[in-house]
């Protein structure tokens, strides 16, 4: 068979394979991805309520409260008609949980005041420091308190040191020739019903850390036992009467710096029998009529002696002068 045969022989049948094949499918539409459903955004939660402090009093002390924010966690309270500032906790301030916290507290139950703030330079010439005066957490024999040193700065208040049992009645800051402060001060306290008041001076760079009380000096000391005459009366000491006065700083002896005065009243009654038999009349007396058993020395004795004690400064301290001495003896 010729190759044209073939071909015309071929032709039916590719003709009828082409009818029996079947149309190509149509193109396959390729749809996106279905969206997620929308997400449901809705604000944020709202902080929890924090706690309104309550207002720091106007009436507090502006300059203590700016000390006490520095060094402890400070607090003002109210008593007695007074707005008093001070800290939650007693001083050093060494324990990090005493440190400031940012907070005033107004009337919290654990309190200690600052009872005094003095200014000075009173560990070199030149500096800027307050020495802070706190009720502490010390015992009687130690006078209820103490005296934080701080060094003022441009970043703020520093606490140095702190004196513990340095807790005057009052103070005043006294200039030494070469510029540096002492603090003269007043101390009244009774031990054993015997009342005394004490004229002192500081020097806080006497002091050390192993003994801070080596910068304190008495100078004049008064006593008064008349409260206690009725448990005895010593008769190497008899019956005492008086008070510190007050104090302040004159040049008395012209050389033109200032010298210490302290004005005060004493009396001494010598112990005796007679001295015993006045006194416990008058014991038996105050009690036969409805009270305690006391005495009223004034009306004993007599009124204290009025004095002028005068102590000149030397440079480093305070001397008597001679007359002042004899009246230091006899107190």
């Amino acid at each position: 068979m010729s190759f044209l045969s073939a071909t015309c022989h071929a032709a039916p049948l590719l003709f009828t394979l082409a009818c029996c094949t079947a149309p190509p499918a149509p193109p396959v539409a390729l749809l996106p991805p279905p969206l997620p459903p929308p997400l449901a955004i809705l604000p944020p939660p709202a902080p929890a309520p924090r706690a309104v402090p309550p207002p720091v009093d106007p009436s507090a002390d502006a300059d203590q409260l700016s000390l006490a924010s520095a060094l402890c966690q400070a607090a003002i309270k109210h008593a007695d008609g007074k707005v008093l500032v001070g800290c939650r906790s007693c001083p050093p301030f060494s324990d990090p949980a005493s440190h400031p916290d940012g907070t005033v507290a107004v009337d919290p139950d654990s309190f200690w005041p600052i009872d005094a703030v003095y200014r000075g330079a009173f560990t070199t010439a030149g500096a800027d420091q307050r020495a802070v005066v706190f009720e502490g957490c010390e015992s009687h024999a130690e006078n209820y308190g103490g005296t934080l040193l701080v060094d003022v700065a441009a970043t703020g208040y520093r606490a140095r040191s702190y004196v513990s049992g340095l807790h005057p009645t009052s103070c005043k800051p006294y200039r030494r020739p070469d510029g540096r402060d002492l603090l003269v001060c007043e101390l009244s306290d009774a031990h054993q019903s015997t009342g005394t008041n004490t004229v002192f001076a500081f020097d806080f760079a006497a002091g050390t850390a192993d003994d801070p009380l080596k910068g304190w000096t008495n100078l004049v000391t008064v006593r008064d036992n008349g409260g206690g005459a009725c448990l005895g009366v010593d008769p190497g000491i008899g019956v005492l009467q008086g008070h510190v006065l007050g104090f302040r700083f004159e040049d008395r002896n012209g050389d033109g710096v200032p010298d210490l005065v302290v004005d005060l009243d004493h009396r001494r009654t010598p112990g005796s029998r007679a001295l015993d038999a006045r006194v416990q009349k008058a014991c038996n007396d105050a009690t036969a009529a409805g009270g305690e058993p006391s005495i009223d020395a004034l009306k004993l004795f007599g009124a204290p002696k009025r004095e002028t004690v005068e102590l000149l400064f030397d440079g480093h301290g305070w001397k008597p002068t001679p007359r002042s001495a004899a009246v230091l003896r006899g107190l």
